[in-house]
């Protein structure tokens, strides 16, 4: 068991870094302002699909204002990255940066965040998809997804989704991987097979915070 005086200083140094603020970019606020329950985003590398998860999270949770985002309070979220190093550890620090000082408790060792109104983010590895089952959140997100097993969305999260009272959407951010399931997964999209879905794309030359003479 974690000590007390171990956990009050991983809280106080998550309280103490050094803040930034999020403004979402044109790319980034449309995918916010999407109604679909199936978004997937297929950006390139530096295009900001960290702050887009960040963000979207965090509006859907009250913690931030985001545009086209109506929060909910006591919001669960799950958020799927391949593996916590270095994925989850990249996450983890964008939320201790973005939300402000005394608005949410960090647990480090179980790898959630929760809100005095009731809102629970856990940040989740894939390697251990088959404990994902039984969850029911308003929001999944699953960071660059196009490295999982297409099974995790087909037979755990989607089917998830469906759970009475809960939200349920879905965010498939991911680098493009090659001609995968879920390059597979967008082309139907693309083609209206999958309903109340949407797909963005994006390459790191269009982005904000790549020097495009690199």
């Amino acid at each position: 068991m974690t000590h007390p005086l171990a956990i009050a200083r991983r809280q106080y140094e998550a309280e103490t870094l050094p803040r930034k603020s999020y403004t979402p970019s044109p790319q980034q606020l449309a995918v916010h302002q999407s109604q679909a329950k199936v978004r997937a985003i297929r950006w390139g590398r530096g295009s900001g699909k960290t702050w887009l998860c960040a963000g979207e999270v965090l509006g859907q949770c009250g913690l931030l204002n985001i545009r086209g985002i109506e929060p909910i309070l006591d919001a669960e979220i799950l958020m799927g990255v391949p593996a916590f190093k270095p994925q989850g550890q990249r996450l983890w620090r964008a939320f201790e940066q973005l939300i402000p000082p005394g608005r949410a408790k960090f647990n480090q060792m179980s790898s959630t965040i929760t809100t005095p109104d009731g809102a629970a983010i856990e940040i989740l590895s894939a390697e251990r998809a088959e404990g994902w089952r039984g969850a029911h959140a308003d929001l999944y997100v699953l960071d660059e997804c196009a490295l999982y097993p297409s099974w995790i969305f087909t037979e755990v999260v989607l089917p998830a989704t469906s759970t009475v009272g809960r939200l349920g959407k879905i965010m498939l951010p991911s680098t493009p991987r090659g001609m995968n399931w879920y390059y597979n997964l967008i082309k139907k999209m693309e083609r209206g097979e999958i309903r109340n879905a949407q797909a963005f794309f994006g390459t790191s030359l269009e982005s904000p915070w790549v020097d495009g003479a690199e």
